[in-house]
């Protein structure tokens, strides 16, 4: 497995915990928890092509996209869509 989630309910000890046990499967990002430009229950949206604004409520990264983003619609909650940070701003307002 190369990608994985993190979701709000989890600290930075449990997934150090979770990343010794676990051996090949790498949370966040390869190169561990590094700073990303957005936070969990940030307000983003989509910046090109279909629309999409919601919060981040989670993290993944792959081969090809190492930083990337898990936002929940606020137009339809429980909806969930992923992003590369690329692809994504913040709301105005609401940034970092």
């Amino acid at each position: 497995m190369t990608s994985a989630f993190y979701g709000p309910d989890q600290d930075a000890q449990a997934i150090a915990a979770w990343k010794r046990r676990s051996g090949d499967l790498v949370l966040i990002d390869r190169e561990g928890m590094r700073e990303r430009k957005f936070t969990l229950g940030q307000r983003v949206t989509k910046i090109k092509g279909s629309k999409w604004t919601g919060r981040v409520v989670g993290f993944y990264s792959t081969n090809l996209t190492p930083v990337g983003y898990a936002i929940e619609s606020e137009n339809e909650p429980g909806s969930v869509q992923i992003y590369p940070e690329a692809a994504i701003a913040a709301i105005l307002g609401e940034g970092k």
